[in-house]
């Protein structure tokens, strides 16, 4: 442990402050606004944090290295999830990026500089030890592959469904009509039995018609 996390310090980010200390093995940090600091009043709920500022404008949290390491994991799997296949371009991107800024702004001082590296642009980002993470590689990969299945047994299952109404009525076969949530679970659970035993073997994409 480095005397500066031992004797705590003041850090300004892009729209706050941030201070810190170390007690009792945990880091403390408050996230200050810089409203809050220029009104120069000492906040009693931050007894550990050395920040002048107004109560209403501060927050503090206290995290190990671990639990920070742990968050720092979780908002990168978030913005993965944000990002999509777009990358930073991706529009709703910019609804968390100052937040996902604020945090890796933290994670030199709380004990996590090695998950952070300065990007092309001057902006933070995930470092590689971060982004190749065996085990948060996993989590993506499944919930990639658990995604793509339920997508795809979705979207044929609908295809069939309204297929078979459209057919009902243009026809007019009459009977009862078709029942669509009843017909619809029976549609999924075929194309489930069906990948489930052979995967995509039998997928065959017929072009220029509809079979």
């Amino acid at each position: 442990m480095t005397p500066l996390f031992a004797r705590g310090g003041i850090k300004r980010g892009r729209s706050q402050l941030v201070s810190w200390s170390f007690r009792g093995g945990c880091f403390c940090a408050s996230l200050v606004s810089d409203r809050a600091w220029s009104s120069r009043r000492m906040c009693p709920l931050a007894p550990c944090a050395r920040t002048l500022v107004g109560c209403s404008e501060c927050m503090k949290v206290m995290f190990t290295p671990k639990e920070f390491t742990r968050l720092l994991e979780l908002v990168h799997l978030g913005m993965r999830m944000v990002e999509g296949r777009q990358g930073g371009e991706a529009p709703q991107v910019q609804r968390y990026a100052e937040l996902e800024q604020k945090l890796y702004e933290l994670a030199t001082p709380l004990g996590c500089a090695d998950l952070v590296d300065v990007g092309g642009t001057g902006q933070l980002v995930p470092s590689e030890k971060l982004r190749d993470d065996e085990r948060l590689a996993k989590i993506a990969g499944d919930y990639d592959n658990d995604t793509f299945w339920h997508e795809l047994v979705t979207r044929l299952a609908d295809r069939d469904l309204a297929t078979e109404q459209t057919r009902q009525s243009v026809l007019g076969t009459g009977g009862p009509s078709i029942d669509a949530d009843a017909r619809l679970h029976k549609l999924e659970d075929a194309y489930w039995d069906e990948f489930e035993k052979n995967d995509l073997a039998n997928v065959i994409i017929l072009r220029g018609g509809r079979g």
